[in-house]
């Protein structure tokens, strides 16, 4: 077969097909009913992939809703609610362009959309989840701004500037993913898990690159500026924490250092009193 992908994606298309060969120059086709050989197991998962979608979508679009509206968006700065959107859009585009391509598959265990489906939903799905991370990425690295450097943060920090970065992010996710996906058919139907189109990696040295690409800058990144933000607030707590105590002991030092004064001028009021009092008596006669 001339395309390794393509050949796993036909022989998992629901229109089985074979590639093309000197003995079979045309492909054959032999098409499958659709209600034959259902089990309770697929059913039960079809079921579970409804349910999913419908979480996701639910979920997802109610959650912009609410950071984006007026009575609360007021409480969530504007780098942050940007960003939240970002990946909550993502959320929602997997759960529009992705998850709902799987009800039909789990049924029947292949691939009834074509070809050109599995391409476009394998380019959205890398896509989609590699700006899912860099968005994760991006979040750290504001709280972690915001935390240890909140002077510089607000100085710099602007709503055109977060815009252009998920701008950018999205156009060189797409980029990247067109590149492996498009050009040379990479991208094959799998069956197990989510049950739809991923991209196809034709070495494993490619595949390696590519985890590692993905999720240890991610985890590392994440690991590092949430580690250091609560570090960081940890300290400042309990330096709070210990200015509230010393200025309870100042107090309650300042208030005993006066009740010694007013006892000092008690004594020399007493004083003064005692001695116009014998001045008196023993004036003279």
């Amino acid at each position: 077969c001339p395309s390794t992908s393509r050949c796993i994606t036909r022989r998992r298309s629901c229109w089985r097909r074979r590639c093309r060969t000197a003995a079979a120059p045309t492909p054959r086709y032999s098409q499958a009913s659709f209600f034959s050989a259902l089990s309770p197991g697929d059913v039960l998962q079809a079921f579970i992939v409804l349910s999913l979608t419908v979480g996701v979508l639910t979920a997802n679009m109610l959650l912009i809703l609410v950071i984006n509206s007026r009575r609360y968006s007021k409480y969530i700065h504007s780098q942050p609610r940007y960003l939240l959107t970002s990946l909550a859009s993502n959320d929602f585009a997997m759960g529009l362009f992705v998850t709902p391509f799987a009800i039909v598959p789990s049924l029947r265990h292949c691939w009834p959309y074509g070809e050109l489906v599995c391409q476009i939903q394998a380019l959205l799905r890398g896509a989609i989840s590699q700006q899912s991370a860099v968005i994760l990425i991006c979040m750290a690295m504001d709280r972690y701004l915001c935390m240890l450097h909140p002077a510089r943060y607000h100085k710099h920090s602007s709503k055109k500037g977060c815009v252009a970065i998920i701008s950018m992010t999205w156009i060189m996710s797409m980029t990247l993913f067109s590149i492996l996906v498009l050009p040379r058919g990479g991208y094959y139907f799998n069956p197990t898990g989510m049950v739809a189109c991923e991209p196809f990696y034709s070495r494993a040295s490619i595949r390696i690159l590519a985890a590692c690409g993905f999720y240890f800058p991610t985890t590392m990144i994440l690991m590092y500026c949430y580690g250091s933000a609560f570090h960081v607030n940890k300290l400042r707590l309990r330096n709070a924490g210990g200015n509230t105590n010393g200025g309870g002991s100042t107090e309650a030092s300042m208030e005993k250092k006066n009740e010694a004064e007013r006892g000092n001028k008690a004594k020399l009021t007493a004083k003064a009193e005692v001695e116009l009092v014998n001045d008196g008596v023993n004036g003279p006669e």
